[in-house]
């Protein structure tokens, strides 16, 4: 964290195989995401917000079977939520705001549970929420939500959410 480095993350990252806790946020790396996780098995945090990431979200999130906290805040990804974020069911942090996301919030998050805080606010997300995240949202599994579903008529990002626990105008 903090330490400035740039450029891209190697491939093979994923040789690290007792790695628990994957912080690289608030550098200045850049380029895609490694796709392959096969090797991180016991990651439980994954922090790479504020960096310079592009490209898409990769699938293999899911094969991430320990992941716990994922943080993919402040960088310049675009493409879709991907669906299969659904089975990597220790999930209980998702930060994906100030991105370049499109499209509609995946109903398969809905089935995470222990999923407490997701964060989709900054992207460019429409259509409405999962009626299953806002169940989750009024059982008390799911305490923070958060997305871009304020009610203008201005073009761009809006969700409608009768569930989000906090709100920002597009």
């Amino acid at each position: 964290s903090f330490n400035s480095f740039k450029g891209q993350l190697p491939a093979d990252i994923d040789n690290l195989s007792k790695l628990e806790l994957l912080l690289f946020n608030d550098n200045q790396f850049s380029g895609k995401i490694p796709v392959s996780y096969e090797g991180f098995g016991n990651l439980e945090v994954m922090h790479l917000q504020n960096n310079a990431f592009t490209g898409s979200i990769p699938d293999g999130f899911q094969m991430l079977s320990s992941l716990r906290n994922m943080n993919l805040s402040g960088n310049s990804f675009d493409g879709t939520i991907p669906h299969l974020l659904g089975e990597a069911t220790k999930l209980e942090v998702i930060e994906l705001q100030q991105n370049e996301l499109e499209g509609f919030i995946p109903s398969d998050l809905s089935s995470l549970p222990r999923l407490q805080t997701l964060n989709v606010e900054g992207n460019m997300l429409l259509g409405t929420v999962p009626d299953g995240l806002c169940e989750n949202v009024d059982s008390g599994i799911l305490l923070s939500f958060t997305a871009d579903c304020a009610e203008t008529n201005k073009p761009g990002s809006h969700i409608v959410c009768p569930c989000c626990t906090e709100c920002f105008e597009p």
